[in-house]
């Protein structure tokens, strides 16, 4: 007696996700077939689904897994086959915090994973996807549109996109009280103003103070740095502040008189090319005067730097 050969059973099944719900199987193969509903942990089999012959499929909607028994039959020997379908859940995403960046700044590392073990995370860099080890840094220029999958072990797939913001750093500039002049006198003070789009959040670096405006007195070249801040973008500018010494002058001759006599003093060496010199009572330039002398009497003297503009009163007398 000849043995026939069971004809091999072919089938195939695509991968089943919560987002399409319907599974198909294709038989291949000319033959008949009747397709049971099977309780595959007890082994029984219930009412048929489905039944004919040549290749064909069979489409079952499901929400989890589900278990068949097909019976093909090629004309002489029956073949029994089982087969359970899942339907594997949609995977998800984790995804960190997601914050404005600001202009020209270093950008913002965000932690991006699957919600279960085995999932992986893609980016699409350039058309191409690129799979997202735990962190991604992103570092636009502009606001950006990023997509984004996630694919679970079993190949189901769910794609999203995120958005990163860029803000613009706030304009800061420091306007101060004297034309644009940096410079003061020994023992002036000077206002300085900071100018900024960022109207809210304006402050001084080291304890200077935390309002627009701040009264300086500086005793030698001080810098002053002012703070502008709008949401995660801080931006700043610096203000230099010299401080010009004041002149100085010492007096020579008679310290005294006789009443109705002369007494002649003078500016011990003057230095007429970098300094003026006037005499408060009676705005004489001269840096030697004589005088008689009827009464106690002190004189005042005006030194100004032809420079800076620096000026000291000394007094003789």
């Amino acid at each position: 007696m000849a043995v026939r050969q069971k004809n091999p059973l072919v089938i195939s099944q695509s991968i089943h996700c919560q987002t399409s719900h319907e599974m198909v199987i294709t038989i291949n193969g000319n033959m008949s077939f009747i397709w049971y509903n099977y309780d595959k942990e007890n082994h029984t089999i219930g009412e048929s689904v489905m039944s004919g012959s040549g290749s064909d499929k069979l489409a079952e909607i499901i929400n989890d897994s589900v278990s068949y028994l097909v019976k093909v039959n090629d004309g002489n020997c029956t073949t029994d086959s089982v087969i359970t379908l899942y339907n594997y859940p949609t995977p998800h995403f984790s995804i960190g915090e997601l914050r404005p960046i600001c202009e020209g700044g270093s950008g913002i590392t965000v932690t991006i994973s699957g919600k279960n073990a085995g999932d992986k995370v893609y980016i699409k860099e350039d058309a191409v996807w690129k799979e997202i080890n735990g962190t991604y840094t992103f570092a636009p220029t502009s606001p950006t549109e990023y997509s984004l999958q996630v694919q679970s072990q079993h190949g189901c797939t769910n794609d999203t996109t995120i958005t990163i913001d860029v803000i613009a750093k706030p304009d800061i500039t420091i306007n101060d009280m004297i034309d644009g002049n940096d410079a003061i006198c020994m023992g002036d003070s000077i206002k300085l103003t900071i100018a900024s789009s960022a109207t809210n959040d304006l402050s001084w670096a080291n304890n200077a103070g935390d309002k627009k405006e701040i009264w300086v007195k500086p005793q030698s070249r001080t810098t002053y740095t002012a703070i502008a801040k709008t949401g995660e973008c801080t931006n700043s500018t610096t203000f230099t502040v010299d401080v010009n010494n004041l002149p100085t002058a010492s007096f020579s001759g008679d310290a005294y008189a006789c009443e109705g006599k002369t007494a002649t003093f003078r500016v011990s060496n003057p230095n007429t090319s970098v300094y003026s010199y006037v005499w408060d009572d009676n705005g004489s330039t001269e840096t030697e005067r004589t005088e008689v002398i009827n009464e106690n009497k002190t004189f005042d003297l005006i030194v100004t730097n032809i420079t800076t503009q620096c000026h000291q009163k000394f007094t003789y007398g």
